[in-house]
C-alpha cells in the first residue's frame, strides 16, 4: 500500500485553543493528529457506540497518551549484550517511572499506565475545589497517597 502523504511531523507544543483563550504553556504536549487516532475519537463520540466498544477505544486513546508522555522522559546512552553476544547501543529511562494518579479523574488511566510500563509505581493525590471559588490555583491538597522514597 503506498500513500503520498509527507510523514508525520513530531509532537509540538499544543497550540493555544482560540486568540481570546489563555496561552498554552510551551511544557503541554497533544498527541499528533493522525487517522487512527481521528477514528478512535469518532468511535467514542458516536451515540451508537456501544458501552464496551467506547470502553475498548477509549482505553486504546488512554494507551496511545501514555506512550507518548514516555517519549518526554529523559535518557541515557546503554549498551547491552544481546542473546547472542553481540553489543547493542541503545537507550534506558534515566531514573524509575512512577506515576501519580489524580483521584476521581487520572484513575481512568492507571490500567494504560500498567500495561505499558511493567511494575510501575503509582500514588493518588485528592485535589477538591473549594466553594466558591473556581480556581485552579485555589484547589487545596486534600489527601495523598505518596510517602517519602515511594518512588
Amino acid at each position: 500500500m503506498s500513500s503520498s502523504k509527507a510523514p508525520l511531523a513530531p509532537p509540538q507544543p499544543a497550540q493555544t485553543a482560540s486568540p481570546t483563550s489563555p496561552p498554552t504553556p510551551s511544557s503541554v504536549f497533544t498527541l499528533p493528529r493522525t487517522a487512527q487516532l481521528e477514528a478512535l475519537y469518532t468511535i467514542i463520540r458516536d451515540k451508537e457506540t456501544k458501552r464496551g466498544d467506547f470502553l475498548f477505544y477509549s482505553d486504546r486513546i488512554i494507551r496511545l497518551l501514555v506512550e507518548e508522555g514516555l517519549n518526554h522522559l529523559p535518557v541515557v546512552p546503554k549498551t547491552i549484550e544481546t542473546p547472542t553476544g553481540a553489543s547493542y547501543a541503545g537507550v534506558g529511562f534515566e531514573g524509575r517511572i512512577c506515576g501519580v494518579s489524580i483521584l476521581r479523574a487520572g484513575e481512568a488511566m492507571e490500567a494504560g499506565l500498567r500495561e505499558v510500563c511493567r511494575s510501575v509505581r503509582i500514588g493518588k493525590i485528592l485535589i477538591q475545589r473549594v466553594r466558591p471559588a473556581s480556581s485552579l490555583t485555589q484547589c487545596p491538597l486534600i489527601h495523598s497517597l505518596l510517602t517519602d522514597g515511594w518512588w
